[in-house]
């Protein structure tokens, strides 16, 4: 009986874990700004991302919650967007679809 026990926590345990992983999986790529397509962000598998908006590139790390993306940067700073199927709209309504 025990060792059922272990076998279904066991196997709970893995698809929780796989479950969590491919919310993250399931986000990555990059992302390229439809009003400028020279800005992008790119996400990883691993939970960071790489922006490049004009000169500047920003690095850090990303949360995804049901539809929502926090980004969060070494410094401490944050921000969210809604995941809407390929594209991500950031706070201030621009659209970075997936290529």
């Amino acid at each position: 009986m025990a060792t059922k026990r272990f076998v279904y926590f066991t196997v709970t345990l893995v698809v929780l874990f796989a479950l969590i992983s491919c919310s993250k999986t399931g986000v990555s790529g990059k992302y390229v700004n439809e009003k400028n397509p020279k800005d992008y962000l790119e996400l990883k598998s691993d939970g960071t991302f790489f922006s490049q908006e004009g000169p500047m590139g920003i690095a850090g790390k990303y949360e995804v919650e049901g539809d929502q993306i926090t980004l969060k940067t070494d410094m401490g700073f944050a921000s969210r967007g809604k995941i809407q199927g390929k594209t991500i709209i950031d706070k201030d309504g621009d659209r970075w679809t997936k290529q």
